[in-house]
């Protein structure tokens, strides 16, 4: 991601900047992007039941240019859901943003390779917040990440994700469990990252400061690989 990463990142530290983002919340745009999200996951299950018909269940076993078909709507499937979940409204719960934007402050100072920067002007790269949704069991977190100001946008690198998505598990309230981080691509300049963190053994709900410390647990080795 970077182009010119430090060989020890404990003296030079890489400074990132955290923030919440309000989203706008315009009514058409917002039912706009409601049917753009619903037409992407349409195409992309259409897809799918097609390729499964004609090459079978096993997807490894699929010619290379069906699964590239395939990622490729799948990752306009996941944009669209993510600006639907997050850039117009929907994901925004205050108490949770405020939540997740301090707590991925606290643990983004306890981590050797990573420092939390004042403003995105001093930060190698900025995190922003754009919404936390905690219903029912599981808590989805959804933030941009992006070049802060200390950096010169031609070193930041971005490219096709070193891993799709992180599955790492954690142990709390007594049960080990799994939560997901996945990453997309925006553009040159802007990658999105969901990470989901479920429920304590089915039973206890997940809050937004739980996502936002295991996204800043996914954040450091995503930084490193990519």
């Amino acid at each position: 991601m970077l182009a010119s990463p430090s060989a020890n990142a404990q003296d030079d530290p890489i400074a990132v900047s955290v923030e919440a983002t309000v989203a706008v919340t315009d009514d058409a745009l917002v039912a706009a992007t409601f049917a753009k999200a619903a037409a992407a996951f349409k195409e992309s299950l259409e897809l799918y039941d097609q390729l499964k018909k004609q090459y079978g269940k096993k997807t490894e076993k699929w010619p290379a240019d069906a699964l590239a078909n395939m990622a490729r709507l799948d990752a306009a499937d996941f944009r669209a859901r993510f600006e639907r979940d997050y850039f117009h409204g929907l994901g925004l719960e205050a108490e949770g943003v405020r939540e997740a934007v301090a707590r991925m402050v606290t643990a983004i100072g306890k981590k050797p390779g990573l420092r939390v920067a004042a403003s995105p002007e001093e930060a190698d790269l900025r995190l922003e917040v754009l919404g936390c949704v905690a219903s029912g069991s599981d808590a989805v977190l959804g933030v941009r990440l992006s070049p802060g100001g200390r950096l010169d946008e031609a070193a930041f690198a971005p490219r096709a994700p070193a891993w799709e998505k992180r599955m790492n598990k954690v142990r709390a309230g007594g049960f080990w469990h799994s939560f997901e981080s996945k990453p997309f691509l925006a553009d040159e300049q802007n990658w999105l990252i969901r990470t989901t963190y479920p429920s304590v053994g089915g039973k206890l709900p997940a809050t937004c400061w739980q996502a936002a410390e295991r996204q800043v647990d996914a954040l450091e080795p995503f930084i490193r690989e990519n």
